[in-house]
């Protein structure tokens, strides 16, 4: 099972968080395509990506973790609650710096090129940027088994 925790809140104005990937949809069409389980933790108002949503509390979500053979995210609170429970997973990074923000025993997924400059700014500051992210098809063929 791989675990999805896809959202980051959108910013005070209500515009776009620039750390939220973009190609959830094709991501999640292509994991299930090659035979993955994919089951999505968040809450109620986010956009749902497959049919095995769940809104979980922290015990809950910290058990799912445990049990799922990795997950996949963006710079949020479920790469740091990964690390806490030891499961290693997918993050995938925009404009914030992984050796600042990341975990070491994750797949941190970053184009450098991309990093904002000041990465202790408020994100209000950094435009919302679709090409700082990695293409879906490419994140599946570099970073997880093909069935």
């Amino acid at each position: 099972m791989i675990i999805i925790a896809p959202c980051s809140r959108p910013l005070r104005d209500g515009s776009p968080n620039p750390k939220s990937y973009p190609y959830w949809k094709e991501l999640c069409e292509l994991l299930i395509e090659k035979g993955y389980e994919v089951v999505q933790v968040g809450t109620e108002e986010e956009t749902k990506y497959v049919d095995d949503f769940r809104v979980l509390d922290f015990k809950g979500l910290e058990k799912l973790l445990k049990e799922c053979d990795t997950y996949i995210t963006i710079d949020s609170f479920a790469q740091h609650l990964g690390w806490y429970v030891g499961k290693q997973g997918i993050v995938i990074f925009s404009i914030s710096d992984p050796n600042l923000f990341g975990h070491k025993e994750n797949i941190n997924i970053v184009n450098r090129s991309y990093l904002r400059p000041n990465q202790f700014d408020i994100y209000e500051g950094t435009p919302y940027n679709k090409e700082a992210f990695i293409q879906p098809k490419a994140l599946l063929e570099g970073y997880l088994l093909i069935r």
